[in-house]
């Protein structure tokens, strides 16, 4: 069966037209994929950056950014100190090896962890061939195996609720949980060895495992000696390379750079048009403090530029006053960002019900982005240049202080510790981008549909399920069949990069293993040149939601993530097809593949979908939203164009079905 069959909400959740379950949103996929893009930026705040950089000045940033890639930033949107938390190595399943240098990062906020026991913790599970840190939870030890199960049980058990609480917040919840999860579950992918592991159990013998070459032992149900699985050491450096942008042998543009160009430029945009544009839209769209909303950005205008708008210094000596003085920019920045939410979610709802205004809906968008960053500048500007100067100037520190490591694994032929900036698959320039991203994919939409089948039964088992999905992804490729309950997912995994492997030319997979062997790898031809982009964050520069490069807002196309859209995913019902080109993968593991993954697999409909169907499946999305929402349509106009979707869609439907007929 399709698995698009099953990629559908819960049924319990809302049903459409025939009591037939609605496909996600993309604002629902935003929500999860809010979640999934948190745990790249939690990175921020740990023992490497908070030595240069205000934790709440941190949050701050973070929560700019996000608005500008999600569309939205109040709400269910909102960075908050306890949404982002702090860099765990479990959530991304990263080596702790060498984490805080020994010390204790509790000292400096109780939520990171403790020094690592380095003989427990980094040993290999003769078991599963695993680092035990990523797996092993009989040891009593922080895994990424763990943390995951929990997670995914919260995540049903939010959905459950919300089905008796209709509590709009236990739904949001549960997605943003499940895209937690989803993200540690999809590093496993993009932080290891296992493409590598996985082409050596294709029968390819020079490709270099990132471990010392005398590191090959005995497994469990494994007849030939395997290296183990890993993943990278996750150290200041690498922080600086994932999450601030790349750098060479110069910081180069980093996300907070390009995030401080962009608010300044805002700042010359002209916005006198947004209130004349506003006007034009019908009063019906709005209620209560919103009835007026070219009255209230004018209050809000007045409000902000009454504020005291004195440059500030962002230090960590004085943590206090930072406190305060991060508060305050919140506070004053919120009602703001409140505003632009509520307005472009009612749009964006009216739109959905009455797809008239299209136009005027993009130039909304623009124009009150712009006003929202015109606000906004003169309050955060002060913080992002502070930010920005006080990480460049602790780079070049750590940097030198991390050269040595990148290299332990051609010097040591017993080290099983590759450093993550040399091992991960998170950046475009990395050959194996384009295979795990495509593995990422896959296991995603394994992963799905077991915890919608569990929101939607309660009798299903929550922990069978998390542990099943687990055990589907944390594994060694040559124990791919074991594991009944989840081979399933293994061989989804281990089918996909075999998949990719086979379908390459001799010429290409000649050229790969000369990239992915030892000396290619230390070479560093395992990535392209002149491949660049801005780490977990995506590989595609920032921009104001509607405006620019960057990403454009939810109530335009509903982006599940900032750095991708199918180009046919148009409208706001949520359509859109599956695209499997190698540019979309690479964005898709770039900063995660749930985005992607899910955003182009989720909002498809329910009912598979092949060369034939296509049209009379996107005739049918249009014919049920609209028919939900009939009582909501104001005009005879508006009426006609639904009865004559529904009768094109059964004249369509017809002839597909009378074709597809096997004779």
């Amino acid at each position: 069966m399709d698995v698009v069959l099953t990629l559908t909400n819960a049924r319990a959740f809302s049903s459409g037209l025939l009591g037939r379950p609605k496909k996600f949103s993309k604002l629902d996929v935003s929500r999860l994929y809010f979640g999934n893009w948190l745990r790249d930026y939690s990175q921020a705040v740990d023992v490497a950056s908070v030595r240069f950089v205000s934790a709440e000045a941190v949050v701050l940033v973070v929560w700019i950014l996000g608005f500008m890639s999600f569309g939205y930033g109040t709400g269910e949107f909102e960075v908050t100190k306890e949404r982002l938390g702090v860099y765990i190595p479990a959530e991304h399943v990263d080596n702790p090896r060498g984490y805080a240098d020994g010390q204790d990062a509790r000292q400096y906020d109780p939520r990171l962890r403790g020094p690592v026991d380095e003989r427990r913790e980094l040993s290999v599970d003769p078991r599963t061939g695993m680092k035990n840190y990523i797996a092993n939870e009989d040891i009593g030890i922080a895994t990424s195996s763990r943390l995951c199960k929990s997670i995914l049980q919260d995540a049903i058990e939010l959905g459950r609720r919300y089905k008796r609480s209709n509590k709009d917040e236990d739904y949001f919840e549960a997605l943003r949980l499940l895209g937690t999860a989803c993200h540690c579950l999809e590093d496993f992918l993009a932080h290891s060895n296992y493409a590598e592991l996985a082409l050596l159990e294709l029968g390819e013998r020079n490709v270099f495992a990132h471990v010392g070459d005398r590191t090959q032992m005995r497994i469990s149900g494994v007849r030939h000696p395997v290296y183990p699985v890993t993943t990278g050491t996750f150290g200041g450096v690498d922080f600086l390379h994932s999450v601030m942008g790349g750098f060479t042998d110069k910081m180069e543009a980093s996300e907070i750079g390009d995030l401080g160009d962009i608010v300044a430029e805002a700042q010359k945009k002209d916005t006198s048009t947004l209130k004349s544009l506003l006007m034009k839209l019908p009063s019906s769209i709005f209620s209560g403090r919103d009835s007026n909303p070219a009255q209230q950005a004018d209050q809000l205008q007045a409000n902000a530029q009454a504020q005291q708008m004195a440059n500030l210094s962002v230090s960590p000596r004085d943590p206090k006053q930072i406190t305060i003085q991060m508060e305050n920019l919140r506070q004053q920045i919120y009602p703001i960002l409140e505003f632009h939410d509520r307005i472009m979610k009612a749009i964006s709802s009216a739109i959905s019900k009455i797809p008239i205004l299209p136009d005027l809906l993009d130039k909304i968008s623009e124009q009150l982005n712009i006003w929202v960053f015109t606000l906004i500048a003169p309050f955060i500007l002060p913080i992002i240049r502070q930010v920005k100067k006080e990480v460049e100037g602790g780079s070049s520190a750590v940097i030198k202080s991390s050269k040595d490591a990148q290299h332990i694994v051609f010097n040591d032929p017993y080290a099983t510790d590759p450093t993550h900036s040399m091992l991960s698959k998170d950046h475009f320039s990395n050959v194996l981008n384009e295979p795990c991203g495509r593995a990422a994919m896959d296991t995603v939409a394994w992963i799905v549909p077991q915890i919608v089948d569990a929101w939607d039964d309660d009798t299903i088992d929550s922990r069978r399920v998390a542990a099943r999905i687990v055990a589907g992804v944390f594994h060694h490729p040559a124990q791919r069949g074991m594991a009944s309950d989840a081979a399933e997912g293994r061989m989804v995994m281990f089918s996909s990069i075999e998949n990719w492997w086979r379908g390459l030319k001799d010429r290409e997979r000649q050229e790969l293993r000369a990239k992915l062997s030892r000396e290619g790898v230390r070479a560093s031809r395992h990535h392209k040149d002149g491949v660049h982009d801005c780490g977990h964050g995506g590989g595609r520069p920032l921009g104001m939601p509607g405006v620019g490069a960057g990403a454009r807002p939810q109530m335009q196309q509903h982006r599940p993530r900032p750095q991708s859209i199918p180009p046919n995913m148009s409208n706001g019902s949520g359509q859109g097809g599956r695209t499997s080109s190698p540019a979309r993968i690479q964005e898709a593991l770039g900063g995660g593949a749930l985005g992607a993954a899910v955003g182009d697999i989720l909002l498809r409909p329910a009912a598979v979908l092949n060369s034939r169907t296509l049209v009379g499946a996107e005739l049918t999305r249009e014919a049920i939203t609209w028919a939900g929402d009939i009582m909501l349509l104001r005009s005879l106009r508006d009426l006609g164009m639904l009865i004559t979707t529904i009768l094109n869609h059964i004249l369509v439907q017809v002839r597909i079905e009378v074709a597809e007929v096997d004779f």
